[in-house]
């Protein structure tokens, strides 16, 4: 076997750092300068440094061993040929200003476009062309008071606008929420027409105040589950309940075991760490002083609200909202229980922005109905195949904390995935790891004097994405989950991790098991005993009964939360971390890539590709604007690494059509598969490209080409080309996924090795889209 290159690389390096070192001069002597008399030669000292970081080098290539490149290698001239969303109506329309996309969001055959001001609707069956064009799309600023007072509070210009934060599917229409100059605004709107229900209401622990500040929404039995912050310094973390029939709930404020906050001061660069004490003495005046400052506006205007069709020009619906503002001061805090040891702000803040209100559920404004189910339909729908609210950390503040990632219903929790600085680090420098915490759906909240209107279900627990070793390498940083999708009988969910930015540069993708993820919610808890103290696990036979972090109802002894014992409130209330880390299957990554230029950020999942739906490929975003395309094939257990294949690395980014070529442009912001059109839906903030998922019509003109490329998609038919397969296509084809075989082959001749040729007889396939390329494998 050849030694890989890295290997090369570090003996190269390890020879010239040594060599250099023993070529200094060890004495006065050979320095040819005059010696003191009392001064004799010194000896030859070891090259300590050189030989430390030898072994390093050595070490890592040995525990990274060089990953192989992409059996095949699109050129970048084939990007420009898909479809690209630029928001515009027809190709004769001009826009002006930046998108600045922030979601999308696919509902049946039509994509949802959230951007700064703007919501759009795209007709995905509809598109022609290298270009895709919006049916509607409805303009929602920011009025001119809340601009002014945005503006006063230090905000620059741009960030003083109505970034949509939330579009989630809502029965048949959207919900749509927007940070709206810093003081967030949520709405409903139709489906079809994008006219707003009813009034705006408020948006705050439903969305956050600044677009760079990750979020999560989904809906779940008629509720709104939100992960964001409720206020203009971002120093109030929350998971808060809403919407629905149920009482609306919230985690413990300014509690650091619960979630610890960091505040950004912009002005100055300075960072403040907000990490409070459970006790109410422990409430300084500086954060006094934020909550005046972070209450919401309360001006009446809910801004402007302006609908523009292809056909019809623009006109000016004026739903500005004369009283729903007023409804997001009106409630209290929803942490204003009467704990007496609640560390959680037990003087109720009136400041309308700490708990938003978990009244506001009666707000008029929600106009959708008081059911509010999300569309079953879009929820089930794999095609989604992203975090939960489409999301990305692109653009956000990377040294946020909590920075949200994504949230999935699975049984009777709803399970949020997250990374944050460890507490239970805390005799080390600041260590980023990734979470996953869960709450009862069904959850009430606790007694009157401990946990009301807070969960008393919220636990939360590691997520171990490493290689193993004598000393484990850890992935730390949680950028992107998939859906949970089922694999031999497994319900799984993957995450792509990635190192910190001052670590070896690498990313990860790890999956994990989610009966195995919830059992360790039912193992040992965690405890710190004291603040200078590390942290260790709390013995199981002092545990109080029922068992903390568990849901009332059936198969509990207590009905309703609100009953559970003062005891046990309390326990849950100071122990929300578990001891253990949830595992990855097979105790190690699926795919690993280091020393490259770029970070992994985003994933889907195809778990029926080919033609008889029993393949499993997996679709990468990279922080560079590719998509790296890979072949899993785990055996019964889920745990097999090594046979996964990457099968092909795919540009993403128009750079040409996009605007400027920067890597913040570049950016994937959002990854969506969409099974029906057999493409990938990449979102940036610029544009948004329509990719297919097979570029099969690239190797129509060589046999050997096609059957190397070991794509489950593509298959040599008659005809003599290789062609997009169907799902339960009939026609006879040949594919090698397993080994890719070509042996019996011979070699393709110059003219069909010419990647992307376009002949006459595959000239429209070069400009897929990829249903036309379906049609002719058929």
């Amino acid at each position: 076997m050849p030694v890989n290159m890295a290997q090369k690389a570090s003996e190269a390096l390890c020879g010239l750092l040594v060599t250099s070192e023993l070529q200094k001069p060890q004495s006065c002597e050979e320095a040819e300068l005059p010696c003191p008399a009392a001064m004799t030669p010194l000896a030859p000292p070891v090259p300590l440094l050189p030989l430390l970081l030898c072994w390093f080098l050595r070490a890592a290539t040995t525990a990274f061993p060089e990953e192989p490149g992409p059996l095949n290698s699109l050129p970048s001239e084939v990007v420009r040929r898909h479809p690209v969303f630029l928001g515009r109506a027809h190709r004769s329309s001009l826009r002006q200003e930046p998108l600045h996309i922030q979601r999308i969001l696919k509902v049946n055959r039509t994509l949802y476009i959230g951007a700064r001001d703007d919501l759009f609707r795209v007709e995905l069956d509809n598109v022609v062309g290298d270009e895709m064009f919006y049916s509607k799309k409805r303009t929602w600023e920011s009025n001119r008071n809340d601009i002014r007072v945005c503006r006063m509070k230090g905000k620059h210009e741009d960030e003083c606008r109505n970034f949509i934060r939330v579009l989630l599917s809502r029965q048949d229409g959207l919900f749509v929420c927007g940070t709206n100059a810093f003081n967030p605004l949520c709405a409903n709107y139709t489906g079809d027409t994008l006219e707003m229900l009813g009034d705006p209401f408020s948006g705050m622990a439903r969305c956050p105040y600044d677009p760079k500040h990750a979020n999560v929404a989904l809906f779940a039995e008629g509720n709104l589950f939100t992960a964001t912050v409720t206020d203009f310094l971002a120093i109030d973390a929350v998971i808060y309940r809403s919407l629905g029939d149920s009482l609306a709930l919230r985690t413990v404020k300014h509690d650091s075991k619960w979630f610890r906050a960091q505040m950004r001061s912009e002005s100055t660069g300075y960072e403040l760490q907000a990490v409070i004490l459970a006790a109410p003495q422990g409430r300084s005046q500086l954060f006094q002083e934020i909550d005046a400052d972070a209450g919401t506006d309360t001006d009446a205007d809910a801004g402007t609200d302006t609908d523009t069709d292809t056909d019809a020009g623009t006109d000016t619906d004026a739903d500005a909202d004369a009283g729903a503002r007023a409804d997001a001061d009106a409630g209290t805090d929803t942490d204003a229980g009467t704990d007496a040891d609640a560390g959680t702000d037990a003087d109720a803040d009136a400041d309308a922005d700490a708990g938003t209100d978990a009244d506001a559920d009666a707000d008029a404004g929600a106009g959708a109905g008081a059911d509010a189910d999300a569309d079953a339909d879009a929820r089930a729908d794999a095609d989604a195949g992203t975090d939960a609210d489409a999301g990305s950390d692109a653009g956000s503040d990377a040294d946020a904390e909590p920075y949200f990632i994504s949230a999935v219903e699975w049984g009777a929790h709803i399970y949020f995935f997250f990374r944050e600085i460890a507490m239970e680090f805390n005799y080390l420098e600041k260590v980023m790891v990734s979470r996953v915490a869960r709450v009862c759906k069904r959850d009430l909240g606790g007694s009157q004097r401990v946990l009301e209107k807070q969960w008393t279900s919220f636990v939360k627990a590691r997520l171990n994405c490493s290689i193993p070793g004598d000393s484990h390498f850890y992935f730390n940083m949680l950028h992107s989950t998939s859906p949970i999708i089922r694999m031999h009988g497994r319900d799984i969910i993957l995450g792509v991790f990635s190192t910190p930015s001052n670590s070896i540069p690498g990313s990860a993708v790890c999956a994990f098991d989610m009966e195995q993820l919830a059992s360790v919610f039912d193992g040992r808890f965690k405890e710190q005993k004291s603040p200078e103290s590390i942290w260790t696990p709390f013995p199981d036979e002092l545990l109080p009964k029922p068992r903390p972090g568990g849901c009332a109802g059936p198969g509990s002894k207590y009905n309703s939360s609100n009953s559970f014992p003062d005891e046990m409130l309390n326990f849950v209330k100071t122990h929300p971390l578990m001891d253990e880390a949830v595992p990855s299957l097979g105790q190690r990554p699926w795919i690993v890539r280091t020393m490259v230029r770029y970070q992994l950020n985003k994933i889907v999942v195809d778990t029926e590709a080919g033609p008889y739906r029993n393949r499993t490929v997996l679709f990468l975003g990279s922080s560079r604007g590719t998509v790296l395309k890979f072949l899993i094939m785990p055996n019964s257990n889920n745990t097999v690494t090594s046979g996964n294949i990457l099968l092909e690395e795919m540009e993403g980014f128009n750079a040409d059509k996009c605007g400027e070529d920067t890597p913040q442009a570049r950016r994937l912001l959002s990854l969506i598969l969409d099974r029906a059109s057999h493409t990938l839906l990449l979102a940036f903030s610029s544009c948004v490209v329509r990719v297919p998922v097979a570029q099969c019509q690239l190797y129509s003109r060589c046999m050997k080409n096609c059957i190397a490329s070991r794509d489950p998609y593509c298959g040599w038919t008659r005809g003599s080309t290789c062609s997009f397969l169907r799902p339960g296509t009939r026609i006879p084809f040949e594919q090698d996924v397993e080994q890719g075989n070509t042996s019996h082959l011979g070699d393709c001749d110059a003219y069909s090795q010419q990647v992307g040729v376009c002949t006459a007889q595959v000239q429209y396939l070069c400009h897929v889209p990829a249903e036309v390329v379906v049609e002719v494998a058929v």
